[in-house]
């Protein structure tokens, strides 16, 4: 049995979700070492309100194994109120995108033996984007079908890239990803180490067995964890941290924050949070978020009363959390409310800014909250990530799952923005 060493919770009087206990569980197996399902694990309790300030010990049992994680309510019940005060940028809508079940393009799962080009063109119409294929993913990394605990498959729902580490999160299948609760695998690539073609041969006969041992020797995976949608990934040199949510969600919650060990791809600590402009009834509940150090996020909430897009800054010292409006952009950038599929913050060179990408669609949001540029693909392909490192943007499509690289980082800011 495998559990996290902490959890702390923040005093939210208006979260109807609660922590569910069952997060905490990395693995359990039974006496023959076979992973079983967690909610077949005794608990003590099945959830934590977050109304009460104090400290809970949960209790774990299955057969003769048993643990105990404590989970702390935190005490400032105005933790996370701030004012969303950042100056409104000039964002606007640009057009409309489709949505997945309007797919032209439904690709397949065969190997595939060539690279793609996407090249995009920017709001003067020029082609000054460029997306190339970096490599393609493994439609499975399991031999046998067996259960969801233990089949890895390749639907990708998030990307993230540190240095040489590319992670991604995977689900058995796509529609998993939008159930509450959703749990997953969490793949962890060496990008150096990576082949653009080999991958998508794991773990069929076509690779020789020697072949096989060496790529998989730059490829961890986590057990089967608790993500949530998992668009919301992001790393740094030793922790993957995870925003588990749910993108259907209709009522007031807190943002689950996981941190996962790179070395054992465990979890090893979950924090909730909250975000309120004004008052706790003002709720921020994010489906987007991109990981600046281990202390810092931050984290994309589309306001679709008043029409514009909002990023907060998440700062966490020991288990507390303080939050302050970084920008804010004017308009729906998209008009048919289609949902955002990526968001990253670039450091590149020496205009930092902010990435939203939808379907087709790339948006640059400058640090003020301007809408400096935007790139329109003709992929028909649904984008499942977004991540950037120094000066390169990686973005993960599906079916088949395969991971791009592009210039766009490169491309210096609009003029006008400079005078």
């Amino acid at each position: 049995m495998s559990l996290v060493k902490s959890v702390s919770l923040v005093n939210n009087e208006l979260d109807t979700n609660g922590f569910v206990t069952t997060d905490a569980i990395n693995y359990v197996t039974d006496k023959h070492g076979s992973v079983v399902d967690v909610n077949s694990v005794k608990r003590s309790t099945d959830r934590i309100s977050e109304k009460t300030p104090g400290r809970y010990m949960v209790t774990y049992r299955y057969g003769k194994a048993s643990g105990k994680v404590t989970v702390t309510v935190r005490n400032d019940a105005n933790e996370g109120i701030s004012k969303a005060d950042a100056k409104l940028g000039k964002g606007g809508n640009v057009g409309k995108t489709w949505f997945p079940h309007e797919l032209a393009f439904r690709g397949n799962y065969n190997a595939q033996v060539t690279p793609h080009t996407y090249v995009g063109t920017d709001k003067h119409g020029k082609k000054t984007a460029k997306l190339t294929t970096k490599f393609y993913e493994p439609n499975s990394f399991s031999l046998l079908e067996g259960s969801q605990e233990t089949n890895v498959r390749g639907n990708v729902q998030g990307l993230d890239v540190y240095g040489q580490d590319m992670v991604t999160t995977n689900f058995y299948g796509g529609p998993e990803s939008s159930m509450d609760g959703a749990r997953g695998h969490m793949v962890l690539y060496q990008l150096n180490q990576v082949p653009k073609y080999a991958l998508q041969y794991i773990p069929t006969n076509t690779l020789n067995f020697q072949l096989w041992k060496n790529y998989v020797k730059s490829i961890k995976i986590s057990p089967y964890i608790k993500l949530g949608h998992s668009q919301s990934v992001g790393s740094t040199s030793r922790y993957i941290y995870e925003l588990a949510n749910w993108n259907h969600t209709k009522k007031p919650r807190s943002n689950e924050l996981l941190q996962i060990d790179k070395k054992d791809m465990q979890v090893k600590r979950i924090w909730t949070f909250a975000v309120s402009n004004g008052k706790r009834e003002n709720n921020c509940y994010f489906l987007n978020a991109d990981v600046i150090d281990d202390n810092i996020m931050l984290a994309l909430f589309h306001s679709k009363f008043n029409h514009r897009f909002e990023i907060w800054k998440i700062t966490r010292t020991g288990n507390s959390f303080k939050v302050k409006e970084a920008a804010t952009t004017d308009g729906d950038l998209i008009s048919n409310s289609s949902q955002v599929q990526g968001f990253t913050y670039s450091v590149a060179h020496t205009h930092k800014c902010y990435y939203i990408a939808f379907n087709d669609y790339l948006f640059k949001i400058d640090a003020k909250g301007n809408l400096a540029n935007y790139y329109h693909f003709n992929a028909k392909r649904e984008v499942e990530g977004l991540a950037s490192y120094k000066s390169k943007i990686y973005i993960a499509m599906n079916k088949r799952a395969e991971v791009f690289d592009s210039n766009m980082a490169k491309q210096p800011q609009e003029q006008a923005l400079k005078k």
